[in-house]
């Protein structure tokens, strides 16, 4: 008997669990709720810019914020509190966390060389968080 409930109770939230990505068109299992995502990801950007230095380069905070509130006014995320800080350090690296909470290391600038070069790489680690956060739900 218990086990029919527990089936039961399984097939029920795989149900509502189940949802169609806007953008792709194509159904996923999500567990966690976008506001839940946001929450979570507000919390680790605080952590993360807790322990880091913002970069004193006051042109690449510009060139990131630029390119930064262009692709924020086509995501279709009004509910976002975007954010976008180049941080100190040679890393050659990026992220983007859920709720439009983006970072940039001092490395990766040059590597990104103009203003399509930021785009393209926020652009791909934006599509890799979505990706992660998928598949981990």
């Amino acid at each position: 008997m218990a086990k029919k409930i527990h089936g039961a109770i399984a097939l029920i939230l795989s149900i509502v669990a189940c949802q169609t990505v806007q953008q792709s068109g194509r159904s996923q299992f999500i567990v966690v709720s976008e506001s839940q995502e946001r929450q979570l990801g507000e919390e680790a950007y605080k952590e993360i810019l807790g322990k880091k230095r913002w970069s004193s380069r006051g042109d690449w905070q510009a060139q990131l914020w630029r390119v930064g509130q262009r692709i924020a006014a086509v995501a279709e995320k009004p509910e976002y509190k975007w954010e976008f800080n180049v941080i100190q350090g040679k890393e050659v690296n990026a992220f983007a966390l859920p709720g439009g909470k983006v970072a940039f290391w001092e490395g990766i600038m040059p590597v990104a060389q103009d203003d399509n070069g930021v785009a393209i790489i926020m652009g791909q680690r934006s599509r890799t968080r979505s990706r992660a956060m998928a598949r981990n739900a």
